[in-house]
């Protein structure tokens, strides 16, 4: 009798109210970074204090949630201030069910090791090589060499997981800088890497610029999926509704797409894919 070949998965993430975003800074940030302007943080719950988010956890988790992602703005050394949160969410991982996505901003081997006693279940941070948009954009006055520094604290740390996320479009069309955050990660035991695009936000210093191209996207997809044994995953911050370069992501080798296009879904079950969907982070 012929076996049956495996059919390939597809995961597809929908996080919605079963993981909302939350914010221990509120809709402050220092950095104010040319892309963003802390807009991104007005449309996460604010977590102020611990109390505030030991409570949004417990009332998440009564409500059957599967998880949090736990951001907030940096301040001017491109640190999100966790230290006052770190034993809230230790708490928290010991007393819910909840999976928590931690957004750490730069660390140093210290702060590296506090996170990891957390127990929290991953760590997502921006990945950046350009020197200039490090600079200009992000108005950080450390270099390249921090990210690299906060790579090599975290797995010295002995961190659960680790998904770096590289904005695509940072540095315009030139792809050298992507190419080097992506060589930086294939050094490191990472659990997978989050492809991001730039996204022209109002209100902002950059909101008259394009996002990248969908070769340009593609580029760094294909160079990631080559480069690293790991998932890489299409994510959130994207322009949504492009579904052909979803379809055409799938081709070069990407099994996760957060937010996607309902005529994904409709092409890749045509296809033969087996659709698994998740209300999670797609770094799970």
């Amino acid at each position: 009798m012929a076996m049956q070949s495996k059919v390939e998965q597809l995961f597809l993430y929908h996080p919605g109210k079963a993981f909302p975003a939350i914010s221990v800074t509120g809709d402050e940030c220092s950095l104010q970074c040319d892309h963003c302007r802390a807009h991104y943080l007005k449309g996460m719950m604010p977590a102020p204090n611990p109390a505030d988010l030991i409570k949004i956890a417990k009332e998440l988790d009564a409500g059957g949630a599967e998880g949090m992602l736990v951001s907030g703005g940096c301040d001017k050394n491109g640190k999100i201030p966790l230290a006052p949160f770190l034993p809230a969410l230790k708490r928290i991982k010991l007393e819910t069910k909840l999976k928590v996505n931690l957004q750490t901003g730069l660390v140093d081997d210290e702060e590296a090791s506090a996170i990891a006693d957390a127990n929290v279940d991953c760590i997502s941070f921006d990945l950046v090589q350009d020197p200039e948009a490090i600079r200009k954009r992000l108005h950080l006055s450390c270099g390249p060499e921090a990210y690299a520094g906060t790579l090599t604290s975290l797995f010295t740390a002995d961190i659960k997981s680790v998904v770096p996320h590289l904005l695509v479009g940072l540095s315009g069309e030139e792809d050298r800088f992507e190419i080097a955050a992506i060589e930086m990660a294939a050094k490191n035991p990472i659990d997978g890497l989050v492809i991001l695009s730039l996204m022209p936000t109002k209100g902002t210093p950059m909101e008259g610029s394009q996002s990248p191209s969908d070769d340009h996207l593609l580029e760094i997809v294909e160079r990631a999926v080559d480069a690293l044994d790991v998932p890489i995953i299409l994510g959130c911050m994207r322009p949504r509704g492009n579904w052909e370069l979803e379809i055409k992501a799938i081709g070069l080798g990407v099994r996760r797409i957060a937010m996607p296009s309902p005529k994904t879904e409709v092409w890749a079950k045509a296809q033969g894919y087996g659709i698994i969907k998740r209300s999670s982070c797609c770094v799970f």
